[in-house]
């Protein structure tokens, strides 16, 4: 189940973005907080986190963005004024919605956000409990005595145990089974070259003969429309 979180001191503009959540996430839990100060002392970890601009005080949220930034995968910003769409894209911003274009608007936005960024969210069973592992950031896995190691970009690892790595790999999307013992995401290979591969992060695996031609099929497949 997703999480989400609204942030936003007008009442009305909170339902509106309640009501878009749920109905494009069915089955959804969301968090309503009406300051910045509110949400320091009560927030969870989110999917995404629906952010207005103007705050009573000359209060900013994109100013305060930092403050918050850790507690969700994403944000969309929101605002009455179309002048902070500029500065509403960034690190883990996603997308602006102008006040007032409507809540079906804001559906649609939330579809596309969907599709291109939390529809690459999948929560998994690890050695320490679920986890919601961003599918594009895993970089590799491998064997390591009977538990599968999955290393992830920002120096994240975890361990899936009771897992073969074949069944890991499934688990985790399009991962390519390379050899024996280790399978990788093919959207961080830089390079392939005789028997090894190459990531963007520089590490080098070599492949089986087998190994190779998953890996390239997947390559292919991910240059398809």
């Amino acid at each position: 189940m997703k999480k989400f979180a609204v942030i936003d001191d007008e009442e009305h503009d909170c339902r509106t973005a309640v009501e878009a959540l749920e109905n494009v996430f069915p089955d959804c839990s969301v968090d309503v907080f009406h300051s910045i100060t509110e949400s320091l002392d009560n927030l969870d970890k989110y999917s995404l986190v629906i952010l207005d601009v103007c705050f009573p005080n000359d209060v900013n949220g994109l100013e305060q963005l930092s403050r918050i930034v850790n507690a969700s995968d994403y944000f969309l910003i929101t605002s009455e004024y179309p002048e902070y769409m500029e500065d509403a894209f960034g690190y883990k911003t996603v997308g602006f919605f102008k006040k007032g274009d409507g809540q079906s608007v804001l559906e649609k936005k939330l579809s596309d956000i969907a599709r291109k960024y939390l529809d690459n969210i999948r929560e998994i069973q690890t050695s320490i409990g679920k986890k919601e592992v961003m599918l594009d950031k895993v970089k590799y896995m491998e064997i390591v005595r009977r538990d599968v190691v999955v290393y992830c970009d920002d120096d994240i690892v975890f361990t899936l145990r009771g897992r073969s790595l074949k069944g890991a790999a499934s688990e985790l999307g399009n991962m390519a089974i390379v050899n024996r013992t280790q399978a990788l995401n093919p959207a961080h290979v830089k390079s392939i070259h005789g028997q090894a591969a190459q990531l963007f992060s520089s590490e080098e695996f070599k492949c089986s003969r087998l190994g190779m031609r998953t890996l390239k099929n997947a390559l292919i497949e991910r240059l398809k429309p």
